[in-house]
């Protein structure tokens, strides 16, 4: 997988995908860190460590919902976008590989894309399942950071299911259009 373009998101994580996609509940088990608010539904959050993304979405959710893509450290967000109530540039789509998938969200910004991902893949001779979530800068077409989530066994970063995020009404990519850099591929 690594290297080929697929695209520009624990039981196991496939499996609770599944449980996403047919429309059942999609929680983790621990509380992450997050960038939204205590009214706001988190869609997305992703600790690296010393950074946290998080999508973040007004309540209830549905296609009038304002969304946000906050990047920073805890308590202060570095990066917001959009900063109004546009959902301009907002989309979500689906990976597919060999013994997995995963789910991801993009948000475009003049030459900048920001994503976030989860997606569970098989390595190894022995074929094994490992999850593998993260966060995607790019600028004219290139990655200029990618970070990897750290996260408590069996808390998923993503919080919402793609049937859920085609409520939303966002943009779905029928192609997918955010690559997994090659740096964050399990070995």
């Amino acid at each position: 997988m690594p290297g080929k373009n697929f695209g520009n998101w624990h039981m196991c994580w496939w499996q609770a995908l599944a449980f996403c996609m047919a429309g059942l509940a999609c929680t983790g088990s621990a509380q992450a860190a997050s960038q939204c608010a205590a009214d706001e539904m988190t869609l997305f959050s992703c600790d690296s460590g010393k950074k946290t993304a998080s999508v973040c979405a007004s309540q209830p959710l549905s296609a009038q919902s304002l969304m946000q893509y906050r990047f920073g450290t805890a308590g202060k967000a570095e990066l917001v976008w959009p900063p109004g109530v546009t959902r301009e540039g907002m989309s979500y789509g689906s990976y597919a590989f060999s013994g997995g998938g995963g789910l991801y969200m993009r948000f475009v910004r003049d030459k900048a894309v920001y994503g976030v991902f989860s997606a569970t893949v098989k390595v190894g001779a022995k074929r094994i399942n490992r999850d593998i979530e993260g966060i995607v800068a790019e600028n004219d077409g290139k990655v200029v950071a990618a970070l990897r989530c750290a996260f408590s066994k069996g808390d998923n970063p993503l919080k919402v299911s793609f049937d859920e995020l085609a409520k939303l009404g966002l943009a779905n990519d029928d192609t997918p259009q955010l690559e997994i850099p090659d740096a964050l591929w399990p070995k």
